[in-house]
């Protein structure tokens, strides 16, 4: 073991010998075009809150992922009713709003065909949902299918804007971000779909005022 060891380590120094090292280039500004410095959930007019939603969505469109927006609670609550229909049993995230849950077969996470989750909030520049674990990780990442709904107004400009509103809140026990529909091309370069997370998934955008969601 340990000659192994000792053959992949210099191979390693091998590799790393001559090469020129880069100095630390500092903080990481973020893009131009969404980061402006201030909370999404303080950004002036609804011409900010748009230019974040049109970012976000054509991020996650190019990652994969389908996007939809609702005029309110009652038009995304009337979309899930019909869309659920083409599934025989999920599974919701516990901090889902009732009046964002439609009747149906509920079942545990790994056996559900649709999962519905609540995202804490969004990144635009990355095109990123921000999960965290009061959700429910498993219910967030096993059922193929996932809709995650998330409140217009909380959809940051940028990875640092929500980081710093991170670091001001107690922090759950694990945060992910999903950028589009689980994805690899490990084996043999070919793209497949739902290998480590759901391979379909449906970005709700709820406009209006903020659902305070379950207890």
């Amino acid at each position: 073991m340990s000659g192994s060891r000792e053959r992949i380590l210099g191979r390693v120094k091998e590799a790393l010998a001559g090469r020129p090292a880069s100095e630390y280039p500092g903080a990481f500004p973020g893009d131009p075009a969404t980061n402006r410095g201030e909370s999404a959930l303080e950004a002036e007019g609804d011409d900010e809150r748009s230019r974040r939603v049109n970012r976000f969505r054509e991020m996650m469109e190019t990652a994969g992922a389908e996007v939809k927006t609702f005029n309110g609670v009652e038009e995304a609550r009337a979309w899930l009713e019909a869309f659920v229909e083409g599934f025989s049993s999920g599974v919701y995230g516990r901090t889902v709003p009732e009046s964002l849950r439609i009747p149906l077969e509920e079942r545990e996470p790994a056996a559900a065909e649709l999962g519905v989750s609540m995202a804490r909030c969004a990144v635009a520049e990355t095109g990123s949902l921000i999960l965290d674990a009061r959700d429910g990780r498993r219910s967030q990442l096993l059922p193929p299918t996932q809709v995650v709904w998330v409140w217009s107004r909380t959809i940051h400009g940028s990875a640092l804007e929500f980081l710093r509103e991170l670091n001001t809140e107690p922090l759950p026990s694990a945060v992910g971000l999903h950028s589009g529909p689980s994805k690899s091309a490990d084996i043999g370069q070919i793209m497949v779909r739902g290998i480590h997370g759901p391979g379909r998934l449906i970005a709700g955008i709820l406009e209006g005022l903020q659902d305070p969601g379950p207890a």
